[in-house]
């Protein structure tokens, strides 16, 4: 089934890949070590499952790396542009090599990476954010071509990129797992000091999004919480 978007970016990096140096391996990727990847500067995902990451090893362990993953070449090693949940398992696994293909003529290690994980795994919404407005930024895109490139609406693209908007507090508060996207959109019209005793409610009480909708309806409420 075709693809689009950014898929096709990783469709085509994940094609057979061109006689390298040793250790070719039957599916035309090279078992590569570990030591010698680096992490993708332009990661978009700067949270990673633990819980996940340890159920990937223990797949590793029994199964080995099913899919490789994609490196460039750097000048003391390779760069990873995909597969990152899986070098970290790997590791985890006690493994010292990682099967990778290597492509040493990938201009667009941010879009890939990008793909990598709203395919596998779902970036929190500031990642997700912040990882829109690099791309916008790094290809001079408006909302609307990167809306047409994710193959997504330009008004989904827009509520993404309004994360950003939230204050620092509400943006760390996504970023470790305590509010979700849903709690997020509801407190961003409320003011900062209603938006943090509202913060402080929702951890302390459980509060559904449903629940914290519901009370953002009516912000003035947030004044009085107990």
């Amino acid at each position: 089934m075709a693809r689009t978007g950014l898929g096709r970016g990783l469709d085509v990096l994940l094609g057979s890949a061109p006689p390298t140096a040793a250790l070719p391996l039957a599916s035309g990727a090279l078992e590569i070590p570990l030591e010698r990847i680096q992490p993708n500067r332009q990661q978009p995902r700067q949270h990673f499952d633990q819980e996940a990451i340890a159920e990937l090893a223990g797949s590793i362990t029994a199964h080995g790396v099913l899919q490789p993953i994609v490196v460039s070449r750097t000048p003391d090693g390779f760069e990873l542009i995909a597969g990152h949940r899986r070098v970290l398992a790997s590791r985890l696994a006690g493994k010292t090599s990682i099967p990778a293909v290597v492509r040493d003529d990938v201009r667009d290690r941010l879009e890939l990476a990008l793909a990598e994980n709203l395919q596998r795994t779902d970036l929190n919404a500031i990642e997700t954010a912040r990882a829109y407005k690099l791309l916008m930024e790094t290809y001079d895109l408006t909302q609307e071509q990167l809306a047409e490139r994710l193959g997504k609406s330009r008004s989904a693209v827009a509520n993404t990129l309004r994360a950003l908007q939230a204050p620092q507090i509400l943006q760390d508060a996504v970023q470790e797992g305590k509010i979700t996207e849903g709690h997020l959109r509801a407190l961003l019209p409320l003011p900062l000091s209603e938006a943090i005793r509202a913060l402080g409610e929702i951890l302390a009480k459980g509060m559904s999004v449903r629940e914290c909708g519901v009370k953002c309806s009516t912000p003035a409420i947030w004044r009085y919480a107990s």
